[in-house]
């Protein structure tokens, strides 16, 4: 490794472990394709890398979107004509059900990354489809409904 200094400022300049977890990330055998991070001073790493605040937190499969889900949130996505956040959506597994409750500030903190006319139109859908659910939910009788079975159903006679 050469000794050159690591610009003041700079993550993963050159000599740090890589978090992936294959080394230091620059060495005379290896290049890596990741780049050097400014990080402007005075902030803290989870706020430039936000997957290392909690690192050790493993999401149990039950939590994450289903197949069904992910399909549901596709065809819908592609309605809006917003397809390519799908990847964005099911990371942060925000799936139909989350997008029902999802808030207008989360919206803007989940799709920050995207340009601003994006994430209007996405929170302009967002929010009608909440209207429109809100519309049938309205309508509809919440009482379970158990159908009549006669006593003698499963006697044998």
């Amino acid at each position: 490794m050469s000794n050159t200094p690591i610009p003041v400022g700079f993550v993963n300049g050159g000599h740090q472990p890589n978090p992936v977890g294959h080394g230091s990330i620059h060495d005379t055998h290896h290049r890596c394709s990741q780049q050097p991070t400014f990080v402007p001073p005075n902030v803290p790493p989870s706020q430039v890398f936000p997957e290392t605040e909690y690192p050790e937190i493993d999401i149990p499969d039950s939590a994450k979107l289903s197949n069904g889900e992910k399909l549901m949130l596709l065809k819908l996505l592609k309605d809006w004509n917003l397809k390519f956040l799908f990847r964005t959506l099911n990371e942060a597994l925000v799936g139909i059900e989350a997008l029902q409750f999802i808030t207008p500030a989360q919206c803007e903190s989940m799709l920050n990354s995207y340009p601003l006319g994006i994430r209007i139109k996405f929170t302009a859908k967002v929010t009608q489809l909440q209207r429109d659910y809100s519309r049938v939910s309205s309508h509809c009788d919440h009482r379970v409904h158990v159908p009549h079975v006669p006593m003698y159903a499963n006697s044998y006679m």
